[in-house]
């Protein structure tokens, strides 16, 4: 009985895929693939930005965070 039941299920979850729906696989996969096109993206928008951030950084460097005489710590 036990057998037979997971033997449907095997076949029921290859039939899912198969059609099209998100079985546990499938939505691993597209978790995974949603992962890398952020990563992707990220790096991207880092490239595009290294200039500004470079010249934040410098700023920041010769004259300190802007209000900061206004922190309390």
């Amino acid at each position: 009985m036990k057998e037979e039941r997971i033997s449907f299920l095997k076949k029921r979850n290859k039939k899912l895929l198969l059609d099209g729906d998100w079985g546990v696989g499938s939505m691993e996969a597209k978790a995974k693939q949603d992962r890398a096109v952020a990563g992707r993206r990220a790096e991207l928008w880092h490239q595009e930005n290294k200039t500004a951030i470079a010249a934040w950084n410098a700023h920041v460097e010769d004259h300190g965070l802007p209000l900061s005489g206004y922190r309390q710590f």
